[in-house]
């Protein structure tokens, strides 16, 4: 493998990983040397990050949070939802249910 230093073989381990397979740490290896890395996600533009930090909330339409009064209706935890626009300087959040 030649001299790596530490970092390179804690970020080489953390690749390997991704193949979650002792098997496949050759074509990690590969992939590795060819320049490949994980990409973190991005948990700032997420769905759910947005709503923890949202003031107020609305679901199709209906009030779901809001910080400075009762909610129309209680968030479903079994619906996937995504973002239709969010407002930052005011913490306005609106969200879709995304047909499965």
């Amino acid at each position: 493998m030649g001299r790596y230093s530490r970092k390179d073989m804690i970020e080489f381990a953390k690749f390997a990983k991704s193949y979650q397979s002792s098997r496949g740490v050759e074509d990690a290896y590969a992939a590795y040397l060819k320049g490949e890395r994980l990409k973190p996600p991005n948990w700032k533009n997420s769905p759910t990050y947005l709503l923890q930090q949202a003031t107020v909330a609305y679901l199709d339409g209906k009030l779901v949070k809001n910080r400075y009064g009762n909610a129309e209706i209680q968030m479903p935890f079994n619906v996937r939802f995504s973002v239709e626009s969010w407002d930052k300087e005011n913490r306005v959040l609106k969200l879709e249910t995304i047909e499965s």
